[in-house]
């Protein structure tokens, strides 16, 4: 009888869940192309700093108004709270793109394949001009997205760097303003986590070691501690900058020899031990 107790009271509260997730699940039709699409008001908050329910989720006070835009695309979304609306979109990387959402992700999906920026345009049907300033846009907002990367749990992290150049060469550039400009040789250094392929941090700038140092910092800010095997090329500076970060400094103490005088320098060197929990290997070929 109990147990039977238990059972209705298990399917009442599932059957009150299920009826609570369809009434924040709204399915609206594109008037123009007959297409339907669902949006979830839990994941929604209303952005009004002065609203009682700001940046708080599935308090039940966002309801659907109705569909804008100038194909139709997109929800305006009112909050109870405040009496304010905003768009479906607005924090996102497509706030007020005035084309049509799907060529937005359209044209990302084409640039994680690593296709140009010119292809794109012709495969989508715009300029490339809008391309560049869609790429800019998403690259934009994950910058301030990746403040949130913290605590990152990886076992293996490759450390690698990408060449690239802006309008043209380094052998290519007549004089000192077009290299300050920015002109010539680039290289990305990226730190990516050999399992999910999830790029923890990457830095563009010059193969130098500052950049190196900014980008170890990095990981050392987003990954958390624990065992991990850290890969890399044969650049040199890796070792020393791994060692430096996770590694710990010591003095070696003077060695007496058999006559009783020190057999080391007055001052030894300063060096680094790595940590037990470190692994480095180098990739070869």
């Amino acid at each position: 009888m109990l147990l039977l107790l238990f059972a209705i009271i298990g399917n009442g509260i599932l059957a009150f869940l299920l009826w609570k997730s369809k009434k924040t699940i709204v399915v609206f039709t594109n008037p123009t192309t007959g297409q339907q699409r669902a949006l979830d008001l839990a994941k929604k908050c209303c952005p009004n700093p002065s609203c009682p329910f700001y940046r708080k989720r599935g308090k039940g006070n966002i309801h659907y108004k109705k569909t804008y835009g100038k194909h139709y695309d997109r929800g305006l979304l009112e909050c109870t709270g405040c009496k304010s609306c905003f768009s479906e979109t607005k924090g996102t990387a497509y706030a007020n793109v005035k084309k049509r959402l799907d060529v937005f992700f359209s044209v990302l999906r084409h640039l994680a394949y690593n296709d140009g920026i010119r292809d794109i345009g012709r495969k989508v049907g715009i300029h490339r001009d809008t391309v560049m300033r869609y790429v800019r846009r998403a690259g934009t907002h994950c910058t301030k997205l990746s403040v949130l990367y913290t605590g990152l749990r990886c076992v293996e992290i490759q450390l690698d760097e990408l060449w690239s150049f802006v309008k043209k060469k380094k052998k290519n550039l007549k004089s000192m303003t077009e290299y300050l400009r920015g002109f010539g040789d680039r290289w990305t250094w990226l730190a990516m986590d050999a399992v999910s392929k999830f790029i923890i941090a990457h830095v563009n700038g010059k193969r130098v070691e500052e950049l190196c140092r900014k980008l170890m910092e990095l990981v050392k800010q987003r990954v958390a501690d624990g065992k991990k095997l850290i890969t890399s090329d044969e650049l040199k500076v890796y070792a020393t900058l791994i060692l430096e970060m996770w590694g710990s400094s010591w003095h070696p103490k003077k060695q007496e020899s058999e006559e009783g005088r020190s057999s080391r320098t007055r001052c030894p060197m300063k060096r680094y031990s790595t940590a037990l929990s470190i692994r480095r290997a180098r990739m070869e070929g």
